[in-house]
């Protein structure tokens, strides 16, 4: 996905949202693989497994949210090869 959006020129506006989609799920990925020491770490009250179904029901979140926000760029905003605009 980070590929794909680096190379094709963005359509709608808000694509950032989709780069902070991504950085929720990694972030959740890493509270899955810390799952025991998390939970250890919390006293028993918590898992890093639990704290990442919430954390990947955010980045969900987030996308729907873009989808609701978003609008069409014309087609000079969508032709930028510049990669700073391109997110």
């Amino acid at each position: 996905i980070p590929m794909l959006l680096l190379l094709y020129p963005k359509r709608y506006s808000h694509r950032y949202l989709l780069v902070l989609s991504l950085l929720i799920y990694a972030v959740a990925k890493i509270f899955e693989m810390l799952d025991v020491e998390i939970f250890l770490l919390l006293n028993g009250s918590i898992g890093g497994h639990a704290i990442k179904h919430v954390l990947a029901a955010a980045g969900s979140g987030v996308i729907l949210w873009m989808l609701y926000v978003r609008k069409p760029l014309s087609s000079a905003d969508s032709s930028m090869s510049n990669l700073d605009h391109r997110l």
